[in-house]
């Protein structure tokens, strides 16, 4: 009797090689050769396949899953992009600006926290910026997602300057850490070393949203979903393969310590560790080399 894996392997997600392994790996799931998980997704139907659909043209997600929580996900989110914006890193501004609108559309943790900010007097500058932001979608309530970020990328210009952003995020995350105060305790980060950060994002400050909000705290939520995404794979009597930023890798391995459903436990700390057998040798169907997808940026994880 055959014994089937689980795969964790190390991702560095602007890296085109692993970009490349990444999508290699999709294919074999659109077509149900192996059970794949990937970051950046919420463990959601719909949103998993309209990820496919905007990646790959597919109607059909096969065994492609998302394991985020959409909440853990965008918290995170938000509290490095306040990170960007508050530290001048203008390499990251373009890429997070067309993430919260693509959020605004895509994530209910955001909308619902954007709703709340409109019934609220805000500061001056993130006022401002709310309001234009807010007229865009509305402008733009009947178009598809994609078209929406692309329009929105094309006159970034006029939204808000940096400040203005600093301030907005500020006030969205205070939003969402209302909904944190409702997790249970035993999944409440510690919103006092938050609100040191939000007033001073470097150093230690900064370290702690890195590796203990986005990573190990994050990781519970990944962690959870990763399992329900290896029962499928168990009851189809299929590999599963983890694909995530390698600044998770140790501690989602270490999750997995005890053996999971007879599943054998294999870890990558990167992609070019992974056995050059690891793929078969099969001929991918002639529908999936139809496009040589390049994931929008609004799309890219941390």
């Amino acid at each position: 009797m055959r014994s089937f894996n689980l795969f964790i392997i190390g991702m560095r997600h602007h890296e085109p090689k692993d970009r490349k392994f990444q999508e290699k790996l999709l294919r074999k799931a659109i077509q149900g050769e192996i059970v794949v998980g990937i970051e950046g997704i919420p463990r959601d139907d719909a949103k998993e396949q309209g990820f496919v659909r905007a990646v790959y043209g597919l109607e059909t997600k096969g065994l492609v899953f998302g394991f985020e929580d959409d909440f853990a996900n965008k918290y995170s989110g938000a509290l490095l992009h306040y990170g960007y914006f508050a530290n001048d890193m203008k390499q990251e501004f373009l890429t997070t600006k067309a993430q919260l609108i693509y959020d605004l559309r895509e994530s209910p943790s955001i909308q619902r926290s954007w709703q709340t900010m409109g019934q609220k007097t805000l500061p001056h500058q993130s006022h401002q910026l709310y309001d234009q932001l807010t007229r865009f979608l509305s402008d733009h309530e009947a178009v598809d997602t994609k078209t929406v970020v692309n329009r929105f990328a094309d006159s970034i210009g006029r939204f808000g300057e940096r400040m203005a952003w600093v301030e907005l995020y500020r006030v969205l995350i205070d939003e969402m850490n209302e909904e944190v105060k409702r997790l249970p305790e035993e999944l409440r980060v510690d919103l006092g070393q938050v609100a040191s950060y939000l007033n001073e994002p470097t150093g230690v400050r900064a370290d702690y949203v890195v590796f203990e909000i986005n990573n190990r705290w994050r990781n519970q939520f990944i962690f959870k979903n990763m399992k329900e995404i290896a029962d499928v794979a168990v009851a189809k009597g299929l590999d599963v393969c983890f694909l995530i930023g390698a600044g998770h890798v140790q501690d989602i391995s270490a999750m997995f310590d005890v053996p999971y459903r007879g599943l054998i436990k294999r870890v990558y700390y990167r992609t070019e560790l992974v056995p050059k057998d690891f793929f078969p040798c099969r001929k991918i169907a002639p529908e999936l080399l139809l496009r040589s997808p390049k994931p929008p940026a609004h799309l890219l994880t941390m």
